[in-house]
């Protein structure tokens, strides 16, 4: 539902599968502009299917990366809010 629901912004899928995406997948802060509002899509433990990202790429979705370390979900959640807050002061 998520995917199809109406947002006027950035939309993003953050998930920890390095060989599909790699190329194009970028950090999200640097994928980010001052102002924007951005949509993160956080996946479960042990991350979101090879279909759910691809889905979500063809509805908009682009891939991006939370860093090095692999986050427990919460923990991603609140990476993402918190890195969309201090781009937008």
């Amino acid at each position: 539902e998520v995917l199809e629901a109406p947002f006027e912004g950035r939309r993003f899928i953050a998930h920890c599968d390095q060989a599909r995406s790699q190329a194009g997948k970028r950090y999200l802060p640097a994928a980010l502009h001052p102002g924007e509002a951005a949509l993160v899509l956080i996946g479960p433990e042990g991350d979101f299917s090879p279909d759910e990202v691809e889905r979500a790429r063809a509805a908009g979705f682009r891939p991006v990366s939370l860093g090095e370390s692999r986050l427990r979900t919460e923990t991603a959640a609140l990476a993402s809010v918190m890195t969309v807050a201090l781009i937008n002061q």
